[in-house]
Order: C-alpha cells, then sequence, then structure tokens
C-alpha cells in the first residue's frame, strides 16, 4: 500500500487468508512524528495494536516507521 492509504482507526493485514497461521491484523491508533529508537532520527510513526496473529503479539501495542507499516499492509479488513 501507500502510505497515504494508511489511515488512524482502519484496520489492516498482511494479506494471508484467514485461518493461516501466518496471517496478522493491525489496528491503526495514531500516526505522529516523532524520535523512532532504532534508527535514533525522527518520523513519521505509526501505533498500533495487533488484533489477530501470533499469540505473544496478539494484543500487544506497538510502533513502527509508517514506511514500513505501508509495506507490511496489503489489505484493508
Amino acid at each position: 500500500m501507500r502510505k497515504t492509504d494508511i489511515v488512524v482507526g482502519q484496520v489492516y493485514s498482511n494479506g494471508h487468508p484467514v485461518g493461516s497461521r501466518y496471517r496478522t491484523v493491525r489496528k491503526v491508533l495514531d500516526i505522529y512524528n516523532g524520535h523512532y529508537r532504532f534508527t535514533d532520527r525522527e518520523e513519521t510513526l505509526v501505533r498500533f495494536v495487533c488484533t489477530e496473529g501470533k499469540y505473544g503479539d496478539k494484543g500487544r501495542e506497538s510502533e513502527i516507521t509508517l514506511q514500513a507499516f505501508a509495506t507490511w499492509a496489503k489489505e484493508v479488513v
């Protein structure tokens, strides 16, 4: 997806079929500019919660760059 397609409140998946153990679904909570701890730079970040996926990831809140999220997202759920 393009970076401009990602919006707050929308739910996205990685494109794997429903029921697949590789399917992950994330709900976007916030898009903001901030300091990204892994690159040590100011980036546009996406804060999200994993609503479906591996047991350890489900329900966990995290953040990644907007570019990384747009690359990961394959479809709107």
